[in-house]
């Protein structure tokens, strides 16, 4: 057996194949996973880890060949990366990635409707959407542990919340960066994210944010100077007076999935 790391627009795991697994079984089972079609299906398989350059492309008519064995010479290797591309540029997972990239850079519009000009609840009901793919296969937050996961985190992060203090000296710590300093100025919901997650809002003591306290237009605290503001996850905070402002703060930038 062989472990493979998968990843494609829709999905990101790993799995454990026979190491004699044909191409094209390779390619159904994958489907699985991807909502990709077989036939759309461009596959680069390489090894990971140990400054391996070892790749191999496989697409068109390489993945109909049942001969092809894609992990013979990857027996005892740590692990297999496969990356799964739809070169179907009509399909609906693209369509759907790309609504999704057009909502994320605030420029859907007109876009959105030529895309997709469907209600919530048809969308829901049709049978071929990448939605119902996903229920079918319990991905995402259909899947019964995303969903135990997420719900104890939130329970974590509310148990945090509280030990913490409006308008309180604050510490911001969290493991891909080094630790800031402010004021505790806002706790709360932001709906222009989700209904269920709480967040804080920051002012920092330097410009060490990555915003003015503001979000989508909306103000939560401040508004503060151009990124000395921040809303971060309320298990990254501390308050208390201990945390006065540091002497030299280090001009450095942050980027956390924890933080906006």
């Amino acid at each position: 057996m062989v472990l493979v790391s998968i990843s494609s627009e829709l999905c990101s795991l790993s799995k454990e194949f026979p190491v004699e697994i044909s191409i094209v079984d390779l390619c159904e089972k994958l489907y699985q996973f991807t909502g990709v079609s077989p036939n759309d299906m461009r596959l680069i398989v390489s090894e990971t880890g140990n400054g391996a350059s070892k790749e191999e492309v496989y697409g068109g008519r390489r993945v109909q060949d049942a001969r092809l064995r894609p992990f013979e010479g990857y027996n005892g290797v740590g692990q297999v990366s496969v990356v799964v591309e739809d070169t179907n540029v009509n399909s609906i997972a693209n369509q759907l990635n790309k609504m999704h990239q057009e909502e994320e850079e605030g420029d859907s519009g007109d876009n959105e409707e030529h895309l997709f000009k469907l209600s919530e609840d048809a969308y829901a009901n049709r049978k071929d959407s990448v939605l119902n793919w996903k229920k079918e296969h319990k991905l995402g937050k259909f899947d019964p542990q995303y969903q135990l996961t997420l719900n104890k985190n939130r329970e974590l992060q509310n148990e945090h919340l509280k030990n913490l203090i409006i308008n309180e000296r604050c510490s911001v710590k969290s493991t891909d960066s080094a630790e800031r300093r402010g004021w505790l100025r806002f706790v709360g919901k932001i709906p222009d994210i989700n209904n269920e997650d709480v967040w804080c809002g920051i002012e920092f003591d330097e410009p060490m944010g990555k915003n003015d306290g503001t979000f989508k237009g909306k103000k939560y605290f401040g508004p503060v100077k151009p990124n000395y503001g921040g809303f971060v996850r309320p298990n990254t905070v501390e308050t208390g007076s201990q945390f006065t402002p540091f002497e030299n703060d280090l001009d450095l930038e942050f980027e956390s999935d924890d933080e906006i």
